[in-house]
Formats: structure tokens, sequence, C-alpha cells
């Protein structure tokens, strides 16, 4: 761990708003003592005690409102003691929790520092720089998590690396790289919203399925042909990822100037989407042509409630938006075509745009019969120097 002031200072490592973890350090002289004063482990140990490198699950003891009396436990959290000097505080995401945390830490006299600030100082390297950036960031619990985790295996895959290096192994390093890279579009998505399309003609429910995917009632729906003039947007999240469900004006030919321009904007964000769903309806099951469009990945028919289920094409999931019936199974469809497989635990994955340069930069360095000194002069530059 980096010297730290002999005062105490906190800062927010995680950003604003209703995530599902926040994260705050505390470091300075006196640091673990600090935090202590309000945290309290489960069992009969203190915090004091705890030998460093510790994960410590306990009660935060400093909140106080109209229900509770004074210094009553209300927050059970955990603390990671990563030096005597230096604390994290993972606690439940949203402001009023991280605020109150951030409260009791300036009453104990610690002085509050801008994040983004601390972790250039802080960051052991680049990319322990660009992941706790990507922290800041992380929309879900899952998302928060596993950058927590990648944290650790880039420490180890750095470590693999400078061995390799200081060996001219230089092969070991490209191979690992060319494996870390072939991750990079599950990666990327971590943090950004995969995009889930849905298509097919005016009055099929489309825009009644969104509403049932993300579970409340956001878009306009309305018996009339046409009524959604452009796309809409909904955000929210499956097993953790984070997803952009986009809701596109029904194709039909016979479309005035308004509602063609937004079929013709429906068409881009279909051509551009991570999966692609058609929906059809029970009373309205024949596709409208696209043209030379892309194919769908999905296909849905709505609307199941009105009459019977026809016979199974093996590809078709039937479902009813009114009724919720199916959604599941759809849901489940969706998150299994966008992500069919994990990378193993100890796969490293270049989460932030930056990263993923970093590697390319790396692997084609390495990739076109670079001289020895050069790569003694650059590669190390590249993937071990600090920010």
């Amino acid at each position: 761990m980096p010297n730290r002031d002999s005062e105490i200072h906190f800062a927010r490592l995680t950003g604003e708003g209703r995530g599902a973890i926040a994260t705050t350090c505390v470091f300075g002289n006196g640091a673990r003592r600090l935090v202590a004063k309000y945290f309290r482990p489960f069992g009969k140990k203190r915090l004091e005690t705890i030998p460093v490198g510790s994960l410590v699950y306990g009660l935060w003891v400093g909140f106080v409102d109209q229900s509770r009396t004074e210094g009553s436990p209300s927050e059970d959290l955990v603390v990671t003691i990563l030096a005597d000097d230096y604390v994290e505080i993972h606690s439940h995401g949203g402001n009023m929790s991280s605020s109150q945390i951030a409260l009791d830490l300036m009453n104990a006299g610690a002085l509050s520092v801008d994040a983004s600030q601390f972790m250039r100082t802080h960051s052991e390297n680049f990319w322990d720089f660009e992941l706790q950036s990507a922290l800041l960031k992380a929309e879900t619990e899952f998302a928060a998590r596993l950058i927590l985790t990648q944290q650790g295996v880039w420490r180890s895959t750095l470590e693999d690396w400078k061995q390799a290096n200081e060996k001219d192994d230089y092969s070991s390093i490209q191979n690992s790289i060319a494996k870390t890279l072939l991750w990079a579009r599950l990666a990327r998505h971590v943090l950004e919203p995969w995009s889930v399309v849905l298509r097919g003609k005016p009055n099929v429910g489309k825009s009644s399925l969104i509403n049932a995917m993300v579970g409340f009632e956001r878009a306009i729906v309305n018996p009339m042909p046409g009524t959604t003039r452009d796309v809409l947007r909904q955000r929210t999240a499956l097993d953790g990822w984070p997803i952009q469900l986009s809701d596109t004006a029904g194709v039909r030919e016979l479309a005035d100037e308004l509602e063609a321009t937004a079929i013709e904007r429906g068409r881009t964000e279909s051509q551009a989407a991570d999966c692609l769903i058609d929906v059809s309806a029970i009373d309205d099951s024949q596709m409208p042509e696209f043209g030379n469009a892309r194919m769908a990945d999905l296909f849905v028919c709505n609307k199941m409630d009105l009459g019977p289920q026809p016979a199974s094409d093996g590809k078709t999931i039937f479902v009813s938006a009114k009724k919720g019936t199916n959604v599941d199974e759809l849901l489940k469809r969706v998150i299994g075509f966008l992500v069919p497989e994990m990378p193993p635990p100890d796969q490293p994955l270049p989460i932030t745009a930056a990263m993923f340069e970093r590697l390319q930069q790396g692997h084609a360095l390495l990739n076109v019969g670079t001289s020895r000194d050069e790569l003694q002069l650059h590669l190390p530059r590249l993937l071990f120097d600090s920010v």
C-alpha cells in the first residue's frame, strides 16, 4: 500500500445513485481505529484485533433516525482490512446509507476527498486505476462484485506477465493477451448495457411485452396500430447484466411520413442490436417482410391468452404480455443468448475501453516480430507502468 498522510481521509469509490453496493475507503494513520468506532464485527472480536487481509461482516452502529435510539445497529455491511492504515467499507447501495457513513466518518474527524483524485494517486498501476474507475460506474451488485474480483485476478495476471517478461518468455504473454481479448465483447457489457430490440408489425403487443419484461408500465400502450412513433428504450438488468430494451415502431407498408421515419430508425436500431427479437401475435402471426435486414435471434408469439397455442415449431416462444405467461422463459432465453457462457474465475477481463485498447497495443507489439530490445523498452510501459 502507498504511504498515507498522517490525517485520516475517506472517499466513496462507487458512483452516486441506487447501486447495489457502495464502497467507501478510509485511509491514513489510525484508519482502522476510527472505523472501529462505528463498526461491530459479528462475534466477539474487535476490529483492531482482526488480521490485515481479512473480510469482516458486521453492523454499522452510527445510524440514527426517528424510529431508533442513537447508536442502535441499523446496517449490516462488510469491511475489508487491506492495511492498518487502509480500510474499505462495503455497504448497501443508495445515497442514504453511504451518506450516513460519510457523516459518521466526518463527525469522527476524517476528511472527505474526491474519489477520482484518490484513485489516480493510490492506484497500483494502469489496470488497477481502470478497475477502480469502472467500480464507480457499476449499476448492479453483480457488476460491482465482478469488478472487485477482477482486481485480484488482474494483480495475479500482471505478476505472471512480469515473471514471463523477466525470462524473455514473450510468447506466454502474447497467448495470455490473445485469450483475454477473446472475452472483450462480454467484458464490455459489465458496464455498457446489452442492446435488446423488439421488431414486428403494429399492434402485436411489443410495448406491452417491454412493460412485462421490465416489470412495470412505461411504454405507451394503445390498441390503435402505429402508436409507437419512435424507438422507446428502457433500462433493466437480467442476472445482473445491464440491458437496454428497445421497442421499435411497428413495420407496415402503409405508413405516414412521421411513422416511416420512425420505422427507419427502428431498422437502424435492429441492425445494431446485440439480440434482435421478432414479435408476432396469436391473432396476427404473419411477420412482415424485412427485405435485406438481419435475421432475428429470437422469435416470440404474443397474446397467447387470446386463443389456443399453435403447435410448437421448436424456436418460437409463446407468451402473454398481458398475463405475464412465459415472460420469465423469454428473459432466460435472452440472457442465455447474450451470455452463453461465463469466463473462468481466473480469467482477466478488459472491462473498460482503455483496458481493451492497451491490450490491443500489447498484442500488436508482440505480434509483428518486434526485436527483443524494443520489447524490453516498450512492453513494460504498456503493461506494468503506473497510471
